[in-house]
């Protein structure tokens, strides 16, 4: 009887709740001097505990910047989450969260990263230890220079899975495909879940983990039959291998 939804209004982040009966509008609060925000994912350890996630930009648009909304059982309220983009604009994306415990919370998305004279997307994650967000270092994967994450799932506090997607430019022609990140309790570690065609590569979008050895992620992937169309896309994690 008790579920969140979160999403974007005209200007700011969007809270809806059901309470067994019909969803409502909640305040949701939004950081100061913004432009624009949008909440994209929302997780709740307890039905006192939950966070939303998301990004705003700043009034005069000049950066992008991740935000999160804390529910204490009573009332939302705002804090900002650390920014390490390396762009002057401060781009940095946030997209999914998932929280196995209380004192214990991920959230994914993608922030600038400039790499000799050139900006890329890179993977960004954060972990929520009960008291402070901070980033976490950015797992490697090789062969890849564009990361980004749109979905996380945590089937225990030591199982969780990332998925994105992952590009490879400067090749001819260039590659991508889906991506994947594991928490193991320790440290994230990151894996191409497919290796196409930049034209044909998938987006994972969601992914939800019900058991250790069990993970759906779900997105489109381009019809090679017409170009500009898509079709759904699923990618089963069977506890070895994807």
């Amino acid at each position: 009887s008790n579920c969140w939804a979160v999403g974007h209004g005209p200007s700011s982040g969007l809270i809806e709740q059901w309470n067994g009966s019909a969803w409502a509008q909640v305040a949701s609060p939004s950081p100061a001097k913004e432009s624009f925000a949008t909440l994209n994912g929302v997780a709740c350890a307890t039905v006192t505990n939950c966070w939303a996630v998301g990004y705003y930009e700043n009034a005069n648009g000049t950066a992008y910047l991740p935000y999160g909304d804390h529910w204490n059982g009573q009332a939302w309220s705002e804090t900002a989450l650390p920014n390490p983009a390396q762009d002057t604009r401060k781009v940095a994306l946030i997209h999914a969260v998932s929280c196995p415990a209380a004192n214990l919370c991920f959230a994914a998305g993608s922030a600038d990263r400039e790499s000799n004279g050139t900006i890329y997307d890179a993977t960004l994650i954060e972990r929520w230890d009960g008291s402070t967000w901070q980033v976490v270092p950015n797992p490697a994967v090789p062969g890849t220079n564009i990361t980004s994450v749109q979905g996380l799932s945590c089937a225990s506090a030591s199982n969780c899975w990332a998925t994105g997607t992952w590009l490879l430019y400067r090749e001819d022609p260039v590659r991508g495909g889906a991506l994947g990140y594991h928490w193991d309790g320790h440290q994230w570690t990151g894996v191409r879940i497919t290796d196409v065609s930049a034209l044909k590569s998938g987006d994972p979008y969601s992914v939800s983990c019900p058991a250790v050895a069990m993970c759906m992620a779900v997105g489109t992937q381009p019809d090679p039959r017409e170009e500009g169309l898509d079709y759904p896309e699923t990618d089963l994690w069977n506890g070895s291998s994807w």
